[in-house]
């Protein structure tokens, strides 16, 4: 009854069909009965959807005594006299201060708890007159509070009114769905409202983007994986069976790339077991969509339970969502140690390890240096906070300070976007501060580490110049490939054969004596597969190592200096060649034999390159001398016709 009338749907239909009751109670008279044809109000002008109403949920501090200060404050006597401004004549009804333990969180049934007002709906008031709002539900293990924006103008307006928002509240999180069409992109969207002590609001986003891989892409997908887990685990047991067999390497560098591998075999094994496990991201989303689509029956405990049901769901997609993010981090910590490991393996080449090296030869000065800069910096960003910390917003913590500091060292800022507010001492203060930090970080510490840098760099490219075996990267990645063939090609011994050789005559030499290894000598001392062929061994290698050879301007003749023997140097040179091959020629005899093919390839090859045959006086031919240099020379000499060992004096053939 209304006003002593009787209430029926079609007297009231002006007024009720407008509201949610004519849906519930009038569906004949407003003409809401099912079924329904519904039709777009407006069309899509983008791919993008939002998924069912937006989701607000909240997270709640559990409540505490009073401490301190506000014990006291809470615990004021009233006063009959204050009957006016401030009125204090009475006894307070409740507490005027809500103190809350933000070391542990409400799990209440309901985030609020409110009286009643008079002549209230049964359906919101108990027994006690109490109503209880905003039930309790479980997302991630974690208790919220939640609200269905369904009629978002309704919805705050009751929020407001029951001050959903209060002291209580740790943070506030909007989130939805998103379905980008054609593109198959499904992401989760949330805007999230902390609370911080002084009751100031941090909100931020988080945006999380998750695709499917297609049906057409998935047998790609796991070949891939299938591959790369094959080829790791190779390169393990290539690892490891360097680690049995070769006891003298690097164990250090052997070890990290042992690491490695190790970890990316397992890591692909792993990825792709989860993976196959992980349900398809369309169906978690069909599976919100019915979490209301199947929504049967009436009240609020059948629309809790839906609620329940959508952070069921979405609970999954939590997890799948973090198992992604868990998986990009994984891959991004991955991807750092291979691209560690190839950085130390440029170290392995003179030119490329101009990283590795820089930084290996300017460790000792880049330690004292930061411990320097390092000391110098905290001084500084606690001196900012503890002065300015109150006035200015850069410096309101010493966090905040360090972070400020780090801007401002790579010159995002030097004045500070508040620092024209400041008047008086505090003026001085900031600008004693704001010098001393360009002079002594900016302007030179700054300086000093690019100079140690730079130092360290100029001494690896010195370095490099002066290694004679030295050749650009491209050339030795040929030259990788094309010297194993060569040894093939002509039955030459493995590398580690022919360094063991000459390493035995190496040590056989008198440790006061020129290591000095004859032709004949490195014939005996060379394995028997080598035997006559010796000389194209040594002009393979002078090939790669200029040192075994020299220009004709740097021909010397025995007692004189170094200098050119005229000045036409075409004439030098094919008198320099001509007299290498009658000083040459009788030596080379117990090698080549009767065939000296070879041996005027190596000559005429050499010439063709503009460079001869290092004459070194010290060697001493095998004949009689036919000149009074030749006579000079034996005189000088016992010694045979000799190379040398690499390292052991220049112009040498290396090993």
């Amino acid at each position: 009854h209304h006003g002593g009338t009787l209430v029926t749907c079609e007297n009231i239909k002006g007024h009720i069909c407008g509201t949610d009751l004519g849906v519930t109670l009038c569906p004949v008279t407003c003409g809401y009965c099912p079924f329904f044809e519904y039709e777009h109000l407006k069309e899509y002008a983008k791919p993008m959807t939002t998924m069912l109403p937006v989701m607000v949920h909240q997270t709640r501090y559990a409540k505490a005594d009073c401490h301190y200060f506000a014990e006291v404050y809470e615990n004021q006597p009233h006063n009959y006299d204050l009957n006016l401004l401030p009125a204090l004549d009475g006894p307070r009804h409740g507490r005027t201060l809500t103190c809350i333990d933000r070391s542990k969180h409400f799990d209440g049934d309901f985030a609020h708890e409110l009286e009643c007002p008079e002549g209230g709906p049964e359906a919101f008031c108990d027994e006690n007159l109490t109503m209880r709002m905003t039930a309790k539900h479980t997302y991630h293990g974690d208790t919220v509070y939640s609200v269905f924006l369904t009629e978002p103008h309704k919805n705050i307006e009751s929020m407001r009114a029951m001050q959903w928002f209060d002291l209580q509240t740790e943070a506030v999180t909007l989130s939805t769905l998103v379905y980008t069409e054609d593109l198959e992109i499904f992401t989760s969207l949330s805007v999230i409202f902390k609370v911080d002590l002084a009751g100031n609001l941090e909100g931020h986003v988080k945006m999380i983007s998750y695709t499917d891989i297609s049906e057409t892409d998935q047998p790609v997908f796991v070949a891939l994986l299938i591959l790369a887990n094959l080829g790791s685990a190779l390169g393990l047991i290539l690892s490891l069976y360097k680690l049995y067999k070769d006891q003298a390497c690097n164990w250090g560098m052997t070890c990290y790339e042992l690491l490695a591998r190790a970890i990316m075999c397992i890591y692909c094994l792993v990825l792709q077991l989860t993976w196959a496990q992980q349900i398809p991201m369309s169906v978690e989303y069909d599976h919100l969509l019915h979490t209301i689509l199947d929504f049967h029956g009436h009240g609020h405990a059948e629309w809790e339970k839906a609620a329940q049901s959508y952070f069921d769901v979405k609970t999954h997609i939590y997890h799948e969502t973090q198992w992604l993010m868990s998986h990009r981090i994984a891959t991004y910590l991955i991807l750092y140690t291979q691209l560690l490991q190839m950085i130390f393996y440029f170290h392995c080449h003179p030119r490329m390890a101009a990283l590795t090296k820089t930084i290996q030869n300017s460790l000792d000065l880049m330690f004292h240096f930061f411990l320097v800069f390092f000391v110098i910096f905290v001084a500084l960003g606690f001196m900012a906070s503890w002065m300015l910390g109150g006035e200015v917003e850069a410096f309101k913590s010493f966090r905040e300070s360090m972070a400020s500091m780090g801007r401002m060292l790579f010159g995002e800022w030097i004045y500070a976007e508040n620092a024209e507010e400041l008047f008086g001492n505090m003026t001085i203060m900031y600008w004693i501060f704001a010098l001393t930090f360009m002079v002594v970080l900016f302007f030179s510490l700054l300086n000093f580490f690019l100079a140690i840098i730079v130092d360290s760099y100029m001494g690896v490219q010195a370095e490099a110049a002066a290694d004679p075996s030295e050749m650009n990267f491209f050339m030795d990645m040929l030259d990788a490939v094309y010297t194993p063939l060569k040894f093939m090609r002509r039955r030459w011994p493995n590398r580690k054969a022919i360094d063991d050789a000459l390493l035995k005559v190496r040590e056989e030499t008198p440790p006061s004596a020129d290591c000095v290894v004859g032709l004949e000598d490195l014939g005996q001392a060379l394995p028997s597969s080598m035997h006559g062929s010796v000389s194209d061994f040594v002009l393979f290698y002078a090939k790669k190592c200029g040192d075994i050879v020299s220009s004709a301007e740097k021909t010397v003749t025995p007692g004189s200096s170094a200098k050119a023997r005229g000045p036409n140097k075409n004439q030098l040179l094919k008198s320099a060649v001509l007299e290498a091959e009658q000083l040459l020629l009788p030596v080379l005899n117990p090698v080549f034999g009767e065939d000296t093919k070879v041996f005027h390839k190596l000559i005429h090859k050499t010439v063709g390159a503009k460079e001869i045959i290092r004459v070194d006086y010290d060697w001493v031919p095998a004949q009689p001398a036919k000149s009074a240099q030749h006579q000079e020379v034996r005189a000088a000499s016992e010694a045979s016709c000799c190379v040398r060992p690499y390292g052991e004096a220049e112009g040498i053939l290396p090993p």
